[in-house]
């Protein structure tokens, strides 16, 4: 019985890495040298790096937020209250 629950336990901390690294690795933001550090941390420390990075990504994804950034600068990440309503023109 104990063998069933810890293959168990694995296979689902084995998911959440997993899901974990497949989120880092598309993040447009970070360097490739960021996401192999990234993805590495989230293995060899396998809840909290998996926690950690799904959480940083939740935190700066600019779907989640109003907006992200300076308004006048030029590079910043455009959010959902930036995007024109459809049917209407640009101003």
């Amino acid at each position: 019985m104990a063998t069933i629950f810890f293959a168990v336990v694995l296979l689902l901390l084995a998911a959440l890495n997993l899901w974990a690294t497949v989120v880092i690795l598309r993040d447009v933001l970070c360097t490739r040298r960021e996401k192999l550090a990234q993805a590495i941390g989230v293995w060899i420390v396998p809840l909290l790096g998996a926690v950690l990075a799904l959480y940083l990504r939740h935190e700066h994804n600019p779907r989640h937020r109003e907006s992200y950034g300076d308004p006048e600068d030029p590079m910043r990440i455009v959010g959902p209250a930036d995007e024109p309503e459809v049917g209407k023109e640009a101003d």
